[in-house]
């Protein structure tokens, strides 16, 4: 079988390479998974070039498979695997976990989730993933919200304590979110859209502002434009920011958070452009902003019953909303460097598959 890995961090399309091996077999607990489509995620990416670890591991001698979810048959079961669950020769699964990037795969039956009939290959490959990415922090936003208090109290070293204080507006309030044009980013306007909240996104270009605006009803700005944060402003028509969502970093994070109203919170969940996020103390100081990171491997070690209920909601949610996960290109396993090469090329829109 063949699988894609890497014996040092740098550049996808100079490090990625193809090697062939023996078929494993599943031991005790454990399922094989003959993978039919895997996507490829900025995550990946991030792994390659080394830049998603702070502390930057090493990579192992035998090397590194990249990818994260996929979908595929079941090909055999170890011993011990509970058959109630649905786990036999011939299920269709999904998955998450790192190392996708090959033919066949074993998994611990316990990371498995039987796919419905009616969610083809292409959809189910995305759905550990993205759609639980856009679930979790929906819910981490209206834990935000809950929390905030009634009112903003502002406090300013030139006068004596606790001064402007804005009593909370009737609506929901505002969430920006930058890289809007990201499949999560956009799973995510609509989940918080649905529950009541305004959303205005980020992208860079103005072409692409124009069509994600076209396209999800939200207002976006392009930060190609030297006033996209006055024209952000200017949106927010002195209503309560109370969010950003950031998973660009570098200069657009930062920017994010003074953007915010005081008492905010800005929730970084990624790095596209690969630039650290700077953050000025004094936001926090002096107007009570708060800066917190997610991610979602914790949800990986949540109880089966928890993450399979997660994985139903997501389930529904992507099945009325798959226009907004376009396919974008699709290649062959043994085309992986210009599966990577298409992937960040800038201005595509939509997902890249890797089929077998």
């Amino acid at each position: 079988m063949r699988r894609i890995i890497y014996h040092g961090y740098g550049d996808p399309i100079a490090v990625l390479t193809q090697i062939d091996e023996p078929t494993p077999s599943p031991g005790d607990g454990e399922v094989l998974v003959d993978l039919a489509v895997r996507p490829v995620h900025s995550g990946d990416i991030l792994m390659v070039t080394g830049t998603h670890d702070p502390v930057q591991r090493p990579v192992p001698p035998e090397g590194f498979t990249p990818g994260c979810e996929g979908t595929g048959i079941i090909e055999a079961v170890g011993p011990g695997v509970d058959p109630s669950r649905g786990f036999v020769p011939g299920a269709r699964v999904c998955f998450c976990a790192i190392g996708s990037w090959r033919d066949k795969m074993v998994l611990p039956a316990d990371t498995l989730m039987l796919v419905p009939p009616d969610v083809d290959d292409n959809l189910s490959a995305q759905l550990s993933v993205n759609p639980i990415t856009a679930l979790l922090i929906t819910r981490v936003v209206l834990e935000i919200a809950r929390n905030r208090p009634g009112g903003v109290l502002r406090l300013s070293a030139a006068e004596k304590v606790l001064t402007e204080v804005h009593e909370a507006r009737d609506d929901a309030g505002i969430v920006i979110l930058s890289g809007a044009g990201s499949i999560v980013a956009k799973l995510l306007a609509a989940m918080l859209r649905e529950k009541g909240f305004t959303c205005l996104g980020t992208v860079r270009s103005q072409a692409a502002a124009d069509a994600l605006s076209a396209a999800t009803g939200i207002t976006v700005v392009a930060t190609e434009n030297s006033d996209w944060q006055n024209q952000l402003r200017a949106a927010a028509n002195g209503r309560t920011v109370f969010a950003a969502l950031d998973c660009v970093g570098g200069g657009t994070g930062s920017a994010l958070l003074a953007l915010l109203s005081p008492g905010g919170t800005l929730l970084s969940y990624g790095s596209l452009s690969g630039e650290p996020l700077v953050v000025q103390q004094a936001h926090m100081w002096m107007a009570g902003k708060k800066v917190r990171g997610f991610g979602m491997i914790h949800w990986t070690q949540l109880p089966y019953e928890t993450r399979a209920a997660d994985m139903a909601a997501a389930t529904e949610f992507v099945q009325r909303s798959r226009h907004l996960i376009p396919l974008a290109g699709e290649f062959p396993l043994s085309e992986i460097r210009e599966a990577v090469r298409f992937f960040t090329r800038p201005g595509r829109s939509g997902a890249v598959l890797i089929r077998s």
